[in-house]
């Protein structure tokens, strides 16, 4: 597909609290993150809300699941995710996290926090 448009760019970030992104829309994202307002976080953002993108560098910034929030919880105690990979030329580039709150109404079929 092609580049996105404008008015793509101005509600990406609001669609982002009603869906998952698309990896195109992360590529275009990653590709150009001063256009939505963004950079890499170096720190954690206490409770962001609902649809919030942030970009962390995973090297730097290992704790980036202490942002206060109540996630969803495996079986076995950590934190349970949902993740995606883009690939670009036939290999994995980049890896995203899709995590969901706990025990909130209509918690399992919105998007939370990623990182």
């Amino acid at each position: 597909r092609g580049a996105m448009s404008q008015g793509q760019y101005r509600t990406l970030r609001q669609e982002a609290a009603r869906r998952w992104l698309e990896t195109r829309e992360v590529l275009a994202v990653l590709r150009d993150p001063e256009r939505y307002g963004l950079r890499t976080s170096p720190e954690i953002v206490h409770r962001p809300p609902s649809g919030a993108i942030f970009l962390y560098n995973r090297s730097e910034c290992k704790t980036f699941r202490r942002d206060g929030h109540s996630w969803r919880r495996k079986a076995n105690g950590g934190v349970a995710e949902t993740y995606e990979r883009l690939r670009v030329d036939g290999e994995d580039r980049i890896m995203c996290s899709y995590t969901r709150l706990g025990g909130a109404p209509g918690a399992g079929g919105t998007p939370g926090g990623g990182g």
